[in-house]
């Protein structure tokens, strides 16, 4: 009795055994094989069906997933105006590429293949320029830095004329003010600590419309001689009649423009509603910490006002933006006046009434820790 019933629960297990193998043998047999599949076509889109599952539209050399029971896929190519093409590619591994092209079948379709070589050649002819320019940015560093844009020059990379030279750097002035945009671009040279010489300057004269234009550098005796008489008071500023670049000019020199003992840093916002948005100029608060600088506290002992002056603005990135870099001197009627900044401005300008007015506004000054170049507000001369 004992022996009939170990033998039936022997061939019990067998049977369950039997029927999990044949269980798993059908589910990886059944089961699809995921692979990626890449059709480089002429002409460069091609309607594809694979093991007769349309795939739709498809760029030529674009990769997507396909998923199959069988061992090989057959590839079904069509285009309007072509003759179809079928290619049957074996399955190695996860990845299946194949190349069909199509034969046109109409004028349309040999127009189409001529048009898509001649891009052909171009893409080729775009990746080697890349390929070279990749090469020539990390040989000159510099033209990482250009194009560059400012209110008295615009500097482009471009075409060698001399032979030369890899490149030249193409400096485009203005004609009424042709010394100030080289002399703007040679100090802008220095302080990335470029010479000159080491590259072909191609001059050209831009007599197109102007933008604003910044003022000339005053010269360190030019400062020297400054009084108080020469300070315009914010308040009296107004921005009709300029252009965005101009107010964005004249926002940034009214916006530093202080009395050190009465004003806070941030007083000179609040003095210019004026040349404001009414949203943005209902948004200005007074900080409950102001961040003074030692020469602040210094100018508050000596009763000094600030005279401002700003030394380069150029386009920024957003719509009707500028970058404008504005330096001013603490000048007082005891002590010689004292140069700060520069402060960095990205000012955003908007519309109101054909009157342009400031919308947004970002700024950066130099660090306190950090002994400023003060040099780059004065002229040269």
């Amino acid at each position: 009795m004992n022996y009939k019933r170990s033998l039936t629960v022997i061939i019990t297990i067998f049977a369950v055994v039997a029927v999990v193998v044949a269980g798993a043998v059908w589910y990886f047999v059944a089961k699809p094989t995921k692979v990626l599949v890449t059709i480089t076509s002429q002409p460069h889109t091609v309607e594809i069906t694979i093991n007769g599952e349309s795939f739709g539209a498809r760029k030529s050399g674009k990769t997507f997933p396909v998923e199959t029971k069988e061992d090989s896929l057959s590839i079904t190519a069509s285009a309007d105006g072509f003759a179809d093409d079928t290619i049957v590619e074996p399955i190695n591994g996860k990845q299946v590429g194949s190349f069909i092209g199509l034969v046109p079948q109409t004028d349309e379709a040999e127009k189409t293949l001529r048009e898509e070589g001649d891009l052909d050649q171009q893409e080729d002819a775009t990746e080697k320029y890349l390929r070279e320019s990749e090469k020539l940015r990390a040989d000159w560093p510099i033209l990482d830095e250009l194009p560059r844009e400012t209110m008295t020059y615009r500097a482009y990379q471009g075409e060698s004329e001399d032979g030369d030279h890899d490149f030249g750097i193409h400096l485009f002035l203005y004609p009424d003010n042709a010394d100030q945009g080289r002399e703007d671009f040679n100090r802008w040279l220095k302080s990335i600590n470029e010479d000159p010489h080491d590259y072909e300057i191609v001059e050209e004269m831009d007599n197109g419309p102007k933008k604003a234009v910044v003022p000339p550098l005053p010269t360190r005796d030019e400062v020297e001689a400054l009084s108080r008489d020469d300070i315009t008071d914010p308040k009296t500023i107004k921005s009709d009649n300029l252009e965005s670049d101009a107010a964005a000019l004249q926002f940034a020199s009214a916006t530093t423009t202080w009395h050190a003992s009465k004003d806070t840093p941030h007083s000179g916002f609040n003095r210019t509603h004026q040349l404001m948005s009414k949203s943005l100029a209902d948004s200005i608060t007074e900080p409950e910490r102001p961040t003074y600088t030692p020469k602040w506290f210094e100018a508050a002992d000596n009763d000094a006002e600030s005279y401002s002056w700003p030394i380069d603005i150029y386009e920024g990135t957003g719509s009707n933006s500028f970058e404008v870099e504005v330096c001013w001197a603490w000048v007082s009627e005891t002590h010689e006046p004292v140069i700060e900044g520069p402060r960095k401005y990205s000012i955003t300008m908007g519309d109101d009434d054909g009157r342009p007015v400031v919308t947004g506004y970002e700024f950066e000054d130099p660090s306190n820790f950090v002994a400023s170049d003060t040099d780059q507000c004065l002229s040269n001369d």
